[in-house]
């Protein structure tokens, strides 16, 4: 089995009830598409601490993810991954 089939599983399949899954290291969201198109009732939550190559990522993508997010900064997100986590 794929590591996404494991992770569906664990989850309890499409019809599971509403649950929580938080992802540390998102880079490209591969692994977040997949579960969330799978599982329509899933929290998901993605943090990705991590700075990555300047030609793969825009010096003003921090700064766009967090406006998308209606974030000003990013100790705010931290506070709601936190949050949501419990």
């Amino acid at each position: 089995n794929s590591r996404m089939e494991v992770l569906s599983e664990l989850l309890g399949g499409p019809f599971a009830p509403e649950c929580r899954f938080v992802e540390v290291g998102v880079h490209l969201a591969r692994l977040a598409f997949v579960l969330l198109s799978q599982h329509r009732r899933l929290r998901y939550i993605g943090v990705d601490p991590f700075e990555y190559d300047s030609e793969l990522t825009a010096p003003e993508s921090r700064a766009n993810q967090l406006a998308d997010l209606g974030l000003s900064e990013a100790a705010q997100l931290r506070s709601e991954v936190r949050e949501g986590a419990e």
